[in-house]
């Protein structure tokens, strides 16, 4: 189905002009998707879409970030494709991807003693004093400890 996708776009492209800038970017991004070169193929797909707005670029680049695991990126691209075209040729196809792509990962909340030490910093923002006190050693770190 991946490279069924990419020949879509393929055949989306051919009834543009040989002078479209983004022709030779789809056909360079279309051979280094067929060696599995994902992330080269994504720049080439964003250059031409950079070129030419065409949004089968952005569904494009969308599968090449899922295919390098890449899911954040992936999905953001394929909603952008979506918004860009919400009706387009590639839209089922994009909904359906978007739909299997595993829901993002949670942010953690920080830690309670990042929050207590935050809220401290800010309470204490407005009056700090620094007591200096001169060491008694000096000693280098290294990986071995202190020397």
């Amino acid at each position: 189905m991946r490279l069924g996708a990419i020949i879509v776009f393929g055949i989306l492209l051919c009834g543009l002009a040989a002078a479209d800038p983004g022709q030779e970017h789809s056909a360079r991004g279309q051979s280094l998707y067929r060696e599995g070169k994902y992330r080269e193929a994504h720049d080439e797909f964003a250059a031409g879409y950079e070129a030419s707005k065409l949004p089968a670029f952005v569904f494009n680049m969308a599968e090449c970030s899922r295919l390098a695991g890449e899911l954040d990126t992936a999905r953001s691209e394929y909603t952008k494709y979506l918004a860009l075209e919400p009706a387009g040729k590639l839209a089922p196809l994009a909904n359906q991807r978007l739909a299997a792509l595993p829901a993002p990962a949670p942010l953690s909340p920080p830690s309670p003693g990042a929050a207590q030490a935050a809220a401290a910093a800010a309470a204490g923002a407005a009056s700090v004093r620094v007591a200096v006190t001169p060491p008694t050693s000096v000693g280098v770190v290294s990986s071995g400890g202190v020397s």
